[in-house]
């Protein structure tokens, strides 16, 4: 059946997600389960939606009977992969672990909805020794000083004891100023680290990534930027 002959198709959409259906403010009705968002959803699209379910299932149990963690956690989406990742994180090997850690956060746009847990994951990480920095980044992190200088966009004081900071003033406004809500004036914390204090070096995305304990860094600077 090809997708036209989908969206012509008149049927209910499947109970799993049909659990999974939400009224939105703004959108109407969205769709938001773990292995499928679609926003917004109507029901004209459930027989695209179920086909696309199937597909996806289907994915994950090759996942499971592979034992393929990578394509297991990447199977769902997005804002669910960090939950994925606890669920399988004790059955890999340090390398591995290390390699899909860093996966995830590069990916994720909420990290700080899952604080605690990525505080408790990145201790189990760094107990059994798991790298999470690729043997390129940390050629590249033993180059710099000793003593780091790093930045961190913020808006509220609830965002100052952060994981992630960077050594990239430019890019840490951007995040500062990122999803800037009204009468709210972005701020840079300027601070010191130690380089023996880096959880993480990650350079993906374009950026240079420091992955810290927040207690590390020693804010030396606040600003208000424009």
């Amino acid at each position: 059946m090809n997708l036209e002959e989908l969206f012509n198709k008149k049927e209910d959409l499947d109970p799993e997600l049909a659990v999974h259906v939400y009224p939105h403010e703004s959108l109407g009705k969205i769709l938001h389960h773990p292995l499928m968002i679609q926003v917004p959803y109507t029901e004209f699209h459930n027989a695209w939606l179920n086909s696309r379910f199937k597909h996806v299932k289907e994915q994950l149990q090759k996942a499971i009977d592979k034992h393929d963690f990578n394509l297991y956690v990447f199977t769902h989406e997005r804002p669910y992969r960090f939950n994925a990742l606890l669920q399988v994180y004790d059955e890999l090997r340090s390398k591995d672990l290390g390699e899909l850690i860093a996966d995830v956060w590069i990916d994720s746009e909420n990290i700080h909805e899952n604080f605690s847990e990525w505080c408790d994951l990145l201790s189990h990480a760094q107990a059994i020794d798991a790298p999470i920095t690729t043997k390129e980044d940390l050629i590249e992190l033993n180059k710099l000083p000793f003593d780091l200088e790093v930045y961190r966009g913020i808006q509220y004081d609830s965002q100052r004891d952060g994981l992630s900071w960077t050594l990239d003033r430019d890019k840490a406004i951007w995040f500062a100023k990122r999803f800037q809500r009204p009468n709210v004036q972005p701020r840079l914390l300027s601070g010191k680290l130690d380089r023996q204090n880096v959880l993480a070096y990650m350079t993906g995305r374009g950026e240079s990534e420091i992955i810290c304990w927040p207690e590390n860094v020693t804010v030396i600077n606040e600003e208000f930027v424009k």
